[in-house]
């Protein structure tokens, strides 16, 4: 699990970062089971498409190849409503 997260906090996050696009991202896991479910938000759907074309996404990702098992899942799904804190809101 920390091979992971030491790849998504470093080249992954960069990757993303220079990305046309790119919006967020975020890494969840589950170490009882050793799952990981990575949601990234995009601009669009072309900004994201244009990441997976790019060779530098391709090799950043292959990263995780040694860590998967089998083929992960990919789904695009298009945000219907994001709810966050208030401004200012000072909640812990």
């Amino acid at each position: 699990m920390e091979e992971v997260r030491e790849l998504y906090e470093g080249p992954i996050q960069k990757m993303y970062q220079s990305s046309r696009g790119f919006c967020s991202a975020q890494l969840l896991l589950d170490p009882a089971t050793y799952e990981a479910l990575s949601i990234t938000v995009w601009e669009n759907v072309g900004c994201m498409a244009e990441a997976g074309e790019d060779a530098s996404y391709r090799e950043t990702m292959s990263g995780l190849v040694p860590l998967i098992e089998g083929f992960p899942a990919v789904s695009t799904l298009e945000l219907a409503c994001q709810i966050g804190l208030p401004p200012g809101s000072n909640q812990s």
